[in-house]
């Protein structure tokens, strides 16, 4: 859901076996956490994101590999 508190769901498909990495930005560019970087295979993923440790606030989540990258932006309210 967003907005959300504290804990969010990240759904994503994988349609090429890759190396991939989860970060998550603040809305000046600065990456925050490096949340998994890791080898996929293609299917669907879901990834809990536990916020606990930010204020409240906008914030981006990038999805990317070698080949791919994708970018959202998340709600946090506490």
């Amino acid at each position: 859901p967003n907005p959300f508190n504290n804990q969010t769901n990240i759904k994503f498909d994988i349609i090429e076996n890759s190396n991939y990495k989860l970060e998550v930005y603040n809305l000046r560019g600065q990456k925050l956490e490096e949340v998994f970087n890791k080898r996929l295979i293609s299917g669907k993923y879901k990834v809990t994101y536990n916020a606990g440790e930010l204020s409240s606030g906008i914030y981006l989540f990038k999805i990317s590999s070698e080949n791919y990258s994708l970018s959202r932006k998340f709600i946090l309210i506490k």
